[in-house]
């Protein structure tokens, strides 16, 4: 290792992994909401980049792709029951 340099040894800084929801928007400005299972870090320091794991047949890849700019929130257990709820009304229906 060069003079200088630190070595820091990789981990999740979030553990276990959350659900998470990802919002954009379509071209009108409508908002899109997809659940996901994993949403995970991929470098924590600047720039913050996080790793999305969408199929190309969704809906909300197709919008990411597009609007380029999301938003990623990571509910608490106290709002679990609006997080299932949002299951209900999903990308696939659009």
């Amino acid at each position: 290792m060069s003079p200088g340099k630190v070595q820091i040894p990789s981990q999740r800084p979030i553990y276990p992994t959350p659900a998470g929801l990802v919002t954009t928007v379509d071209q009108e400005g409508k908002a899109n909401v997809i659940t996901l299972g994993e949403i995970y870090n991929l470098r924590i320091w600047k720039p913050v980049i996080v790793g999305l794991g969408i199929t190309p047949q969704r809906y909300s890849h197709r919008l990411l792709c597009e609007c380029r700019e999301f938003v990623v929130n990571l509910p608490t257990a106290a709002i679990l029951d609006k997080v299932l709820a949002s299951w209900e009304v999903n990308d696939s229906n659009c």
